[in-house]
């Protein structure tokens, strides 16, 4: 992620690049979430939206980690986990 968002900051402005890295943010997921709905194993929400919120805690993780390198990254992102369990859950 810490990798798309350099890239996004470093091609600002190109109208190309900048969808093909929300597609590869946020495009691909809210479609694997949407998929999932339809199959009945998520319960309501915006998939786009859940998608979107997604990308911004892994980003929030690897912001944390770079603040605090003896973060426990492996609760965190069991933490993190539970938290989408709870949110998509049927």
């Amino acid at each position: 992620m810490r990798a798309l968002n350099e890239i996004a900051r470093n091609t600002a402005g190109d109208p190309i690049t900048e969808a093909l890295l929300a597609d590869l943010r946020v495009g691909r997921l809210a479609r694997q979430l949407r998929q999932r709905q339809r199959e009945g194993m998520f319960g309501p929400f915006t998939p786009e939206v859940m998608a979107r919120t997604i990308a911004h805690g892994i980003d929030g993780a690897a912001t944390a980690l770079a603040e605090d390198p003896d973060l426990d990254l492996d609760a965190y992102g069991r933490e993190l986990a539970a938290l989408f369990e709870k949110a998509t859950a049927s």
